[in-house]
């Protein structure tokens, strides 16, 4: 397993406003014992993935933490989840996500799932909080190869 987390560099100064281009990349492997584990990690300012306590029959659990508390005009975000053959997650958000007022840019949010050969993704985010004069443009691409599986 590789872990990378990247110091504040993240943020970036754009027209006179401080914005953000987090990343967070998780992939999960099931191991020759029929285990998912991961088998690499990437996250950058403002994303972070906690990861329970499970118990031995449960499924594995990744929960994704924006750590700025919300996202505004201009900060853009991209969140990758791959399972491998076999394996089996469940990506939660640790909280409701908020998207702030913005008088300029908009907030980009993507999300790439891709779940392989008899793997099976639980990608179950909180609701999304708009307040007024919030702009948002999310995309989310899916990706499920030959028997593989994803409730999202």
């Amino acid at each position: 397993m590789s872990v990378t987390i990247s110091p504040t560099k993240a943020h970036t100064k754009k027209a006179g406003t401080l914005s953000v281009n987090g990343r967070a990349n998780l992939t999960y492997a099931c191991d020759p014992n029929g285990v998912t584990r991961i088998k690499d990690l990437y996250q950058s300012d403002p994303l972070r993935i906690l990861f329970p306590n499970t118990l031995k029959d449960e499924i594995t659990q990744s929960a994704i933490v924006t750590t700025s508390g919300g996202l505004v005009g201009g900060d853009n975000i991209s969140i990758d989840v791959n399972l491998g053959e076999k394996a089996q997650a469940q990506v939660i958000a640790q909280a409701a996500e908020k998207i702030y007022r913005s008088n300029g840019p908009e907030t980009q949010i993507i999300i790439n799932l891709v779940t392989e050969a008899g793997g099976w993704l639980e990608f179950l985010p909180q609701e999304t909080i708009l307040f007024e004069g919030s702009r948002l443009r999310r995309r989310t691409n899916i990706n499920v190869i030959d028997g593989g599986c994803i409730l999202a």
